[in-house]
C-alpha cells in the first residue's frame, strides 16, 4: 500500500489505520520530520510527489520481493489561502502540481503495478472546498473539484482491470493545517482565529469538527474488500456540512 502525504495529520492517521489492519505501507512525503512509524512494515520515501523519480521509487519499493500492490492513497496536498484575485501563476502551478498532477501520475503508475493482480484500489483525498465556493482558497478548491472529476474518469478507465477508484472528501477536520488556515482567514478578515473557528464549526450540522481517525476509517473501508462493488464514488466525511446553507 502506498500513502502520499504520510507525514501530515490525515496522512499519518491513514498510515496508522492501515498498519493496524495488517498492510505494509510505503509512505511518501517531502517532509519526513513528522514521520515516526517504527513498524517494520512501514517504509518511508522522502521526495516530491510531482517527481517521476519519487513515484517510481515508491511503487518499486511497494512491489519489492514480488509483493502485490494492493492500493494507493493520494493524500499529499497544499492549501494556499490567498485572495481570489491575487493568485499568481506560480501559486496555480504549485497547487495543481501537487493536488492534481501528482495524484494522476501516481495513480497511473500504481495502476500499472496493480493490473497483473486483476484488482486494486485507489483512494483520492478530496475536500469539501471542491464542492463549496470559498474565495479564500480558490486555487485549492478548484484543484479538489478537478480531483473529484478525475476520480470518476479513472474509475471508468480502470474498471476493466478490476481497479476501483474512489474519493474521500473531508470537511472541517481538527488538524494543525486547519488551525493555520484559521489564522490566514482571520488575518484577511481582521478578526481573531477563534472567531473564524467558531463560525466554521457553527455551520456544521453535527456541531463539531471531524477527527483524523474518522477520515482514516473511511479510507480504510474504501480500500477493503467490503467496498468491492464501490467505484467512482465520493464519500463525504463532513458532519453533514454540504446539507446546510
Amino acid at each position: 500500500m502506498i500513502v502520499t502525504g504520510c507525514s501530515g495529520a490525515i496522512g499519518s492517521a491513514i498510515c496508522e489505520r492501515l498498519l493496524a489492519n495488517g498492510f505494509s505501507i510505503v509512505g511518501v512525503d517531502r517532509n519526513g520530520n513528522a514521520v515516526d512509524f517504527k513498524e517494520p512494515d512501514f517504509t518511508f520515501v522522502r521526495g516530491d510527489v510531482t517527481s517521476g523519480e519519487t513515484r517510481h521509487e515508491a511503487v518499486s519499493r511497494a512491489v519489492a520481493d514480488g509483493a502485490a500492490l494492493a492500493g494507493l492513497v493520494n493524500c499529499a496536498a497544499v492549501v494556499p489561502t490567498l485572495p481570489a484575485l491575487e493568485i499568481t501563476t506560480d501559486d496555480w502551478s504549485a497547487t495543481i502540481g501537487i493536488n492534481l498532477y501528482a495524484a494522476y501520475f501516481f495513480s497511473v503508475e500504481a495502476a500499472a503495478a496493480m493490473k497483473p493482480n486483476g484488482h486494486g484500489s485507489i483512494v483520492n483525498i478530496g475536500s469539501i472546498a471542491g464542492a463549496r465556493p470559498s474565495p479564500g482558497n480558490l486555487a485549492y478548491g478548484a484543484s479538489k473539484a478537478a480531483l473529484a472529476s478525475m476520480t470518476t474518469s479513472l474509475a471508468v478507465a480502470l474498471a476493466g482491470d478490476g481497479i476501483r477508484v474512489n474519493l474521500v472528501s473531508p470537511g472541517l477536520i481538527d488538524t494543525p493545517l486547519t488551525a493555520a488556515v484559521d489564522v490566514s482567514l482571520a488575518e484577511a478578515a481582521g478578526v481573531a482565529p477563534a472567531d473564524i473557528r467558531a463560525r466554521r464549526v457553527a455551520a456544521i450540522p453535527l456541531g463539531r469538527m471531524g477527527d483524523v481517525t474518522e477520515v482514516a476509517a473511511a479510507v480504510s473501508f474504501l480500500l477493503s474488500d467490503e467496498a468491492s462493488y464501490i467505484t467512482g464514488q465520493a464519500l463525504h466525511v463532513n458532519g453533514g456540512s454540504l446539507t446546510s446553507t
